[in-house]
């Protein structure tokens, strides 16, 4: 569980209510041995995080608790102090039955870096093949070039 302030001011005396009141599989730790779920948080900074174990999936699976708590959160904050409650669902049910998540690690992107690193290779000029490389001095032989060739044409249309 991640306890997040995204404001951009102090919060006071921040305190949790969860109903149902939560239980966990015990294999961790009551949640409610934790001082931010017993007491309360008294200051939260902006962008500061409180992160906690909750629980471990296969246990809590294993008994049957419940998967949906109504989470209240109340706090104090600026502008006057003034009292705040957010309330949210906290749906351990979406985990539940989910398939395997690909994870990525710096050996795929060497891989991946060897791809690209193959595939430049290949970008060697030649007929029919590679990469297509122009200077400005390219560009204006074929503008000179074309100009060269429309004269031509117009002559020889004006001549005929």
């Amino acid at each position: 569980m991640v306890v997040t302030n995204i404001g951009s001011t102090l919060a006071r005396d921040v305190t949790f209510e969860f109903d149902p009141p939560m239980v966990t599989s015990k294999e961790y730790a009551d949640i409610y041995e934790l001082k931010a779920f017993r007491q309360g948080i008294s200051t939260l900074p902006p962008g500061k995080e409180v992160r906690t174990l909750l629980d471990f999936g296969p246990p809590r699976y294993k008994e049957e608790l419940p998967d949906v708590y109504r989470v209240k959160v109340s706090y104090r904050g600026d502008p006057g102090d003034r009292p705040y409650v957010e309330e949210m669902d906290l749906d351990f049910g979406l985990y539940w039955n989910r398939r395997f998540i690909t994870l990525r690690d710096i050996h795929d992107v060497h891989k991946e870096l060897e791809t690209i690193a193959k595939e430049i290779q290949r970008w060697r000029p030649g007929i029919g093949s590679g990469l297509l490389a122009v200077t400005p001095e390219d560009v204006q032989k074929r503008q000179e070039g074309a100009q060269r060739d429309f004269e031509a044409r117009s002559k020889r249309k004006h001549d005929d």
